[in-house]
């Protein structure tokens, strides 16, 4: 299936003068540890795997010390309320920074 708009594609030719042509986007189905994004240079949406990463996974310390944790979200339009620190499998409710990138144990 294809997405209903059309989007308008850019091509610089000389002079600076432009052609266009429309393109049809794909309907896009993520899966549900996916999410929608868009690339600046891109025309139509894809599916992202892996749209949160640990910015310092690796931490060496010991019982009793506490350690900061990162996280980057790679995509626009994540709310903070769609983030969650877990612990041992249980939710992290303190030490957690405003807008939830980073947590302090």
């Amino acid at each position: 299936q294809w997405y209903q708009r059309r989007v308008a594609v850019g091509t610089c030719q000389d002079a600076g003068e432009m052609s266009c042509q429309d393109k049809a986007c794909p309907t896009l189905n993520c899966e549900e540890d996916q999410l929608e994004a868009r690339k600046d240079d891109e025309c139509c949406n894809y599916c992202l795997d892996n749209w949160v990463v640990a910015e310092n996974p690796d931490n060496q310390i010991k019982k009793g010390q506490s350690v900061t944790l990162t996280c980057e979200v790679l995509v626009e339009g994540v709310s903070r309320k769609n983030i969650v620190w877990l612990k041992d499998g249980k939710k992290i409710t303190k030490g957690i920074s405003r807008n939830k990138w980073v947590v302090i144990q």
